[in-house]
């Protein structure tokens, strides 16, 4: 019987994916295993990433593309009153928009109201794969 995971896991997973790299759930262990440049990191250390992609054993999670961000600082940004809402969605126009946001939120000094919307979307995210994959979670 595969382990109830722990959702906060998941969520950390997905939070700290760099770019250009992928996490995967090991089913029956419930280890999540990142895999970037050639290179395999689990919670035992280093494994070889031809033993993790590709293998039934390892379901891919969520890549940052498929978490989109920019649509989460959008969202972020249509539910603050409309003189904040404005400053940050000007931020996230044109080039730099990461950079820009972040910038914005300082400037604003909301930066933890968006860490907690930022980690809520996040949840919502591992909750749907959890559970689109038939997986315990607590």
């Amino acid at each position: 019987m595969p382990p109830i995971v722990k959702l906060q896991d998941v969520i950390e997973a997905l939070d700290l994916q760099p770019r250009q790299s992928q996490s995967y759930f090991h089913r029956e262990s419930g280890a999540i295993v990142l895999v970037s440049d050639g290179m395999a990191i689990g919670p035992d250390g280093d494994m070889d990433p031809e033993d993790v992609e590709g293998s039934d054993e390892f379901l891919p999670l969520p890549t940052t593309f498929e978490i989109d961000e920019w649509s989460m600082m959008r969202d972020f940004a249509r539910e603050r009153p409309e003189s904040q809402a404005d400053e940050l969605l000007d931020a996230i126009s044109g080039r730099g928009a990461f950079r820009m946001f972040r910038a914005a939120l300082e400037r604003l000094r909301i930066e933890d109201q968006w860490h907690r919307f930022h980690e809520d979307g996040l949840a919502a995210i591992a909750r749907g794969w959890l559970e689109g994959h038939a997986i315990q979670y607590e």
